[in-house]
């Protein structure tokens, strides 16, 4: 489970998403903090040259389509 899990899920819902779309975006946010918790940074502590390097490592890896974004944006506000 991911932090902050329940608010970011009736953030999507408000968003609109459906719950097919809302457990893809967990998907993704599982896939950020699995990426960042062996040096012990999340979303409330990652620095903006972190997410930067984070998203520069989607881009280089094809993996920068816009829900995964959009689901980094969301989760960011939780």
């Amino acid at each position: 489970m991911i932090k902050q899990e329940e608010a970011f899920k009736e953030r999507c819902k408000a968003r609109g998403l459906d719950e097919a779309q809302t457990e893809q975006a967990l998907v993704f946010i599982g896939e950020f903090e699995d990426a960042y918790a062996s040096a012990g940074v999340d979303m409330e502590s990652i620095t903006a040259e972190e997410m930067k390097k984070y998203v520069g490592d989607l881009l280089k890896q094809g993996k920068n389509e816009e829900g995964r974004l959009l689901a980094l944006a969301r989760y960011s506000c939780s």
